[in-house]
């Protein structure tokens, strides 16, 4: 599916611009008949007992948001300090250190398609960083302002939270983002992959709806 691309919703007609879990609809408004105001919702005008109250978190409830705002973070205080960040200690790689963060490796199918678009457009830029996002992505193509990123089945099969997170910043940031599944390019063909891009079809593209 097709994300960041101009389309028109099929429920109100406004133009608007795809992302995860909206790319028929503008909004849930849209999406979902119950909250168009065509049917009252089911607890409408029903007020909790008393018994419901008292297992309420009052407490949290009146702190408000932001409650927490300014206290310690011990948890990610240990992510960043721990073994699993890669410049724990200031011992980082610096020859994968790119535009303030750590490029990451990739596999030999990415590695051909980017190859295959940059016979195809001019400055087509491997690894690329989106500005003030500290996120690395597969492939950018400027001629078309249009991000590709090759998923690889095993690596992204419990990424979904983490795709869509970076799919929506990507959108955030104005450019459009075409996603593939590794077996999608391998069981369609590198040309038809190309093809699908080149053309901004994006009908062989990873859907990021499942949750």
């Amino acid at each position: 599916m097709a994300y960041g691309v101009e389309h028109t919703c099929e429920y109100c007609g406004n133009k608007f611009i795809t992302k995860p879990r909206y790319v028929k609809y503008c909004s849930q408004k849209c999406k979902n008949p119950l909250n168009r105001g065509e049917y009252d919702p089911w607890n409408k005008g029903i007020k909790l007992t008393e018994e419901q109250k008292s297992k309420q978190n009052r407490s949290g409830l009146a702190k408000g948001w932001g409650w927490n705002k300014g206290t310690p973070n011990e948890r990610q205080r240990e992510r960043w300090s721990g073994p699993d960040n890669p410049n724990a200690g200031g011992k980082g790689n610096i020859e994968k250190f790119k535009n303030g963060v750590f490029s990451k490796s990739y596999s030999k199918g990415e590695l051909e398609l980017y190859n295959k678009l940059s016979s195809i457009f001019e400055n087509v830029e491997h690894q690329f960083t989106v500005k003030n996002y500290h996120r690395v992505y597969d492939i950018y193509i400027p001629k078309l302002n249009l991000i590709v990123e090759y998923d690889g089945d095993y690596w992204h099969k419990d990424s979904l939270e983490k795709d869509l997170r970076d799919t929506n910043k990507a959108i955030k940031k104005g450019h459009k983002i075409f996603r593939y599944w590794e077996s999608t390019v391998k069981e369609q063909g590198l040309d038809k992959i190309v093809e699908d891009i080149v053309n901004l079809e994006g009908k062989y593209c990873r859907k990021l709806e499942e949750i």
